[in-house]
Protein backbone atom coordinates (compact mmCIF):
# COMPACT_ATOMS: atom_id res chain seq x y z
CA UNK A 1 0.00 0.00 0.00
CA UNK A 2 1.83 3.51 -0.99
CA UNK A 3 2.00 6.34 1.78
CA UNK A 4 -0.59 8.30 -0.09
CA UNK A 5 -2.90 5.35 0.25
CA UNK A 6 -2.66 5.03 3.93
CA UNK A 7 -2.50 8.92 4.26
CA UNK A 8 -6.15 8.89 2.60
CA UNK A 9 -7.54 5.54 4.79
CA UNK A 10 -6.23 7.90 8.37
CA UNK A 11 -8.12 10.65 6.60
CA UNK A 12 -11.60 8.93 6.09
CA UNK A 13 -11.40 7.01 8.95
CA UNK A 14 -11.24 10.45 11.21
CA UNK A 15 -13.80 11.80 9.18
CA UNK A 16 -15.83 9.20 9.64
CA UNK A 17 -15.39 8.92 13.74
CA UNK A 18 -16.27 12.73 13.21
CA UNK A 19 -19.48 12.03 11.39
CA UNK A 20 -20.69 9.68 13.85
CA UNK A 21 -20.03 12.18 16.43
CA UNK A 22 -21.56 14.63 14.55
CA UNK A 23 -24.89 12.58 14.29
CA UNK A 24 -24.94 11.72 18.13
CA UNK A 25 -24.39 15.48 19.21
CA UNK A 26 -27.18 16.52 16.21
CA UNK A 27 -29.52 13.26 17.68
CA UNK A 28 -29.03 14.45 21.22
CA UNK A 29 -29.02 18.65 21.29
CA UNK A 30 -31.03 19.45 17.99
CA UNK A 31 -34.58 19.52 19.74
CA UNK A 32 -32.70 21.76 22.59
CA UNK A 33 -31.63 24.39 19.67
CA UNK A 34 -34.69 24.24 17.83
CA UNK A 35 -36.52 25.41 20.97
CA UNK A 36 -33.94 28.37 21.71
CA UNK A 37 -32.38 29.63 18.67
CA UNK A 38 -33.22 32.79 17.37
CA UNK A 39 -33.48 32.70 13.91
CA UNK A 40 -29.64 33.60 13.66
CA UNK A 41 -26.72 32.87 16.02
CA UNK A 42 -23.08 33.37 16.03
CA UNK A 43 -20.91 30.39 17.08
CA UNK A 44 -17.77 32.03 18.72
CA UNK A 45 -15.04 30.66 19.96
CA UNK A 46 -14.24 30.03 24.23
CA UNK A 47 -11.58 33.31 23.29
CA UNK A 48 -14.08 35.45 21.18
CA UNK A 49 -12.96 34.61 17.91
CA UNK A 50 -16.60 34.04 15.33
CA UNK A 51 -15.97 31.06 13.45
CA UNK A 52 -19.70 30.29 11.63
CA UNK A 53 -23.52 31.12 11.87
CA UNK A 54 -25.69 29.04 12.61
CA UNK A 55 -29.32 29.41 11.39
CA UNK A 56 -32.56 27.46 10.92
CA UNK A 57 -34.78 27.45 7.65
CA UNK A 58 -38.09 26.33 8.39
CA UNK A 59 -39.90 24.96 5.48
CA UNK A 60 -43.35 22.87 4.64
CA UNK A 61 -42.92 19.92 2.16
CA UNK A 62 -45.63 17.62 1.25
CA UNK A 63 -45.05 14.19 1.53
CA UNK A 64 -47.33 11.52 -0.46
CA UNK A 65 -48.55 8.66 1.77
CA UNK A 66 -50.92 6.99 -0.18
CA UNK A 67 -50.21 7.16 -3.98
CA UNK A 68 -53.49 4.90 -5.01
CA UNK A 69 -55.60 8.45 -3.06
CA UNK A 70 -53.97 10.51 -4.64
CA UNK A 71 -54.31 9.28 -8.40
CA UNK A 72 -58.02 8.42 -7.63
CA UNK A 73 -58.56 12.17 -6.99
CA UNK A 74 -56.34 13.33 -9.97
CA UNK A 75 -58.67 10.77 -12.05
CA UNK A 76 -61.57 12.19 -10.53
CA UNK A 77 -60.65 16.01 -10.88
CA UNK A 78 -57.98 16.05 -13.52
CA UNK A 79 -58.42 13.03 -15.54
CA UNK A 80 -56.24 14.41 -18.60
CA UNK A 81 -53.11 14.88 -16.37
CA UNK A 82 -53.25 10.59 -15.53
CA UNK A 83 -51.34 8.30 -18.24
CA UNK A 84 -49.80 5.48 -15.92
CA UNK A 85 -49.49 7.79 -13.14
CA UNK A 86 -49.78 11.18 -12.47
CA UNK A 87 -47.89 13.38 -14.73
CA UNK A 88 -44.77 14.61 -13.13
CA UNK A 89 -45.37 18.16 -14.37
CA UNK A 90 -48.85 18.27 -12.90
CA UNK A 91 -47.66 16.29 -9.57
CA UNK A 92 -45.18 19.04 -8.89
CA UNK A 93 -47.74 21.70 -9.22
CA UNK A 94 -50.37 19.48 -7.27
CA UNK A 95 -47.84 19.38 -4.56
CA UNK A 96 -46.67 23.04 -4.69
CA UNK A 97 -50.23 24.21 -4.53
CA UNK A 98 -50.90 21.87 -1.24
CA UNK A 99 -48.25 23.46 0.30
CA UNK A 100 -49.17 27.67 -0.48
CA UNK A 101 -53.19 26.80 -0.01
CA UNK A 102 -52.48 24.10 2.94
CA UNK A 103 -54.88 22.00 1.94
CA UNK A 104 -53.91 18.21 1.68
CA UNK A 105 -55.56 16.38 -1.81
CA UNK A 106 -56.11 12.99 -1.13
CA UNK A 107 -53.17 10.35 0.03
CA UNK A 108 -50.64 13.64 0.63
CA UNK A 109 -49.44 14.79 3.88
CA UNK A 110 -48.04 18.54 4.81
CA UNK A 111 -45.09 18.11 6.68
CA UNK A 112 -42.98 21.00 8.98
CA UNK A 113 -39.56 20.37 7.84
CA UNK A 114 -36.43 22.39 9.21
CA UNK A 115 -32.82 22.47 8.24
CA UNK A 116 -30.23 23.63 10.60
CA UNK A 117 -27.55 25.72 9.01
CA UNK A 118 -24.20 26.48 9.45
CA UNK A 119 -21.96 28.91 7.48
CA UNK A 120 -18.31 29.33 8.03
CA UNK A 121 -17.12 32.86 8.56
CA UNK A 122 -14.00 34.06 6.70
CA UNK A 123 -10.85 32.68 9.06
CA UNK A 124 -12.63 29.94 10.63
CA UNK A 125 -10.97 27.05 10.44
CA UNK A 126 -7.45 28.95 10.99
CA UNK A 127 -9.43 30.06 14.33
CA UNK A 128 -10.57 26.91 14.93
CA UNK A 129 -7.05 25.21 14.27
CA UNK A 130 -5.23 28.27 16.37
CA UNK A 131 -7.95 27.23 19.23
CA UNK A 132 -7.23 23.71 19.00
CA UNK A 133 -3.20 24.44 19.41
CA UNK A 134 -3.61 26.99 22.19
CA UNK A 135 -5.48 24.45 24.16
CA UNK A 136 -8.43 26.91 24.21
CA UNK A 137 -10.71 24.08 22.76
CA UNK A 138 -9.64 20.16 23.40
CA UNK A 139 -10.18 17.49 20.03
CA UNK A 140 -12.56 15.88 22.26
CA UNK A 141 -15.09 18.63 23.20
CA UNK A 142 -15.92 19.01 19.51
CA UNK A 143 -16.25 15.52 19.11
CA UNK A 144 -18.28 14.64 22.49
CA UNK A 145 -21.80 15.37 22.79
CA UNK A 146 -21.84 17.85 25.43
CA UNK A 147 -24.24 17.47 28.70
CA UNK A 148 -25.04 20.67 30.67
CA UNK A 149 -21.91 19.80 33.44
CA UNK A 150 -19.34 19.27 30.20
CA UNK A 151 -19.85 22.33 28.38
CA UNK A 152 -16.87 24.57 28.20
CA UNK A 153 -17.19 28.30 29.15
CA UNK A 154 -18.16 30.13 25.80
CA UNK A 155 -17.30 33.81 25.20
CA UNK A 156 -20.45 36.59 24.90
CA UNK A 157 -21.53 36.21 21.57
CA UNK A 158 -20.75 39.05 19.08
CA UNK A 159 -21.79 40.16 16.16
Amino acid sequence: MTARAKELIWRFGVIAGIRKALRQMTDTHEPELLETLPGRAPAVLPGGARVASVFIDWDVNPVIVDEAKLLEHVRATRPDEVIEVVRPSYLRYLLQEAVRNGEEPPGVLLRDTYTVTTSLARGALENITRALEDGEVRFSDLLTPPDDDSMPPVAAATS
